[in-house]
């Protein structure tokens, strides 16, 4: 888990807004609201 949120700070301090917002809710959509699966999925953005 400590690593997941290492990633999100990342992509706090290196996105955009934009990027972030659209990324958030993209994966709230997809994901019907589940949070570690959230987490998961920005994990994997970020790898990309």
């Amino acid at each position: 888990m400590d690593n997941k949120l290492q990633q999100l700070t990342e992509a706090l301090a290196t996105g955009t807004w934009e990027q972030l917002l659209s990324l958030h809710e993209e994966a709230l959509n997809d994901l019907e609201g589940d949070t570690e699966k959230l987490y998961e999925y920005i994990a994997k953005y970020l790898q990309a």
